[in-house]
């Protein structure tokens, strides 16, 4: 199994998000990612910047709305 932590806007230990997460998908603009034990948490208006699966690691970016 792999998991990854994911990160907002830079892979900084201030800026993690989520640990141990198993899954992430985009829908209709928001970034969703489910953690180990299946507890999903929504960023809205959210896109994926990296995606780094031999390190384990994400960077989404959160977008604001207008």
């Amino acid at each position: 199994m792999c998991l990854s932590t994911i990160y907002r806007d830079t892979r900084n230990p201030k800026c993690e998000v989520l640990k141990n997460v198993t899954h992430v998908r985009c829908e209709d603009g928001m970034v969703i990612l489910t953690d180990l034990i299946g507890n999903e948490m929504a960023m809205m208006e959210g896109k994926i910047l990296e995606a780094d699966m031999i390190h384990g690691y994400f960077i989404v970016s959160e977008t604001a709305d207008v």
